[in-house]
């Protein structure tokens, strides 16, 4: 039998309990100290043991070199204008990147409000988990908070045999969610339920595949998302964004592979704020022991290449690690015309939370038959 060491080391990394008392023996071996476990620390090399540097390859000059004249062409959108000091990757697993945070105090709220105050607010593809809870109550004509769209009889692909009523209530589902049935107005009551929202095509998560339906990519994060990869050599075309939302440090992401796309030649960028986490990625197999690395508000992760296929996840976030400078909301410098939707409601959810934006490109374009996206 394979050992599986992607889920052991998941295990390890995850917040220990701080007393034992009352609680049932355990035989996971906590990481408590993080640097001996050789959690990779990307702002500061110096906070690293040495083999853990060893494994780190500094590949600014290479990329700037190439690429950085064509990205650092200012744009007229104050937030699209990074400044990148430093480009790292990693000798075991290849095609994995990291940015350490590129973004002022004042661009990071910017993409902050606009993912709490637009994202979630729901289209035809651009919708979130709270669609199909609230499509599971309008259906079954309830309005019981333990009532949510998670039972597996109701996904598209279900192979197992249904009863005639339960296929029956299963297109009564998919017609709602195609409805006009979706979150149209903000409200910060929704975000306590809150965990996912996506933009472009739209992931049907049960199933694991994209559906043929989508919305308008938004501008400003079609650009931030293609100059970040053309930074490393890709020419991405972004095609759909699945949001993140973590409201506290209970929260984290379990083991998974990122492969529905029809182009896996494409990487995946993926941009952070609020509080620090820790991420792991393995190999193909949950054979492979992962790598950990800190990820913190502003810093960006991207993957491409054989780390595409790769299992990763948040086994763990950290509390208390939000910035100052987001979680101290001040009325007298918080308040400017070129962030209008960034407000107290977002400082709070940030100030314990954390947001994570993964942009992908569905269509492969130098295949004959360009997709075959579920209809």
């Amino acid at each position: 039998m394979i050992k599986n060491n992607f889920r052991e080391y998941e295990k390890r990394f995850r917040t220990p309990p701080k007393n034992k008392k009352g609680r049932k023996q355990t035989t996971v071996k906590y990481f408590y100290d993080l640097k001996e476990a050789g959690v990779i620390d990307f702002h500061d090399l110096t906070n690293n043991l040495d083999s853990t540097n060893d494994n780190i390859v500094d590949c600014t000059e290479q990329y700037m070199n190439e690429n950085g004249e064509a990205f650092n062409q200012p744009n007229d959108n104050f937030a699209l204008n990074l400044d990148v000091q430093k480009i790292y990757g990693v000798k075991n697993v290849e095609g994995l990147y990291f940015i350490p945070n590129p973004f002022t105090p004042k661009q990071q709220k910017y993409w902050i409000s606009h993912v709490i105050k637009h994202y979630p607010i729901g289209n035809s593809t651009n919708i979130s988990n709270l669609e199909y809870i609230r499509t599971r109550r309008k259906l079954l004509n309830t309005e019981d908070e333990n009532v949510i769209f998670e039972d597996n009889r109701y996904s598209e692909n279900n192979n197992n045999n249904q009863e005639e009523d339960d296929r029956e209530e299963n297109e009564e589902i998919k017609k709602l969610i195609k409805s006009d049935f979706y979150i149209k107005e903000w409200n910060p009551e929704m975000f306590s339920s809150l965990r996912w929202a996506t933009v472009g095509y739209h992931f049907q998560w049960t199933g694991r595949k994209y559906t043929s339906e989508r919305g308008m990519f938004p501008d400003d994060l079609n650009i931030l998302t293609s100059k970040v990869s053309s930074l490393i050599g890709y020419d991405m075309k972004p095609e759909s964004g699945t949001i993140n939302f973590y409201p506290d440090s209970s929260y984290r992401m379990g083991g998974h592979i990122d492969n529905s796309e029809h182009d896996m030649t494409k990487p995946i960028i993926s941009f952070s704020f609020g509080n620090s986490v820790i991420f792991i990625i393995g190999g193909e197999t949950k054979e492979t022991i992962p790598t950990a690395l800190f990820i913190s508000s502003g810093d960006i992760l991207i993957m491409s290449g054989k780390s595409r296929y790769c299992y990763h996840g948040v086994p763990r976030m950290i509390p208390n690690t939000c910035p100052e400078y987001l979680s101290d909301f001040n009325e007298d410098v918080d308040i400017d015309s070129e962030i209008p939707d960034w407000d107290k409601f977002c400082s709070d959810y940030i100030t314990v939370g954390r947001l994570n934006m993964n942009m992908r490109q569905v269509i492969n374009y130098n295949e004959e038959h360009k997709y075959s996206i579920e209809e």
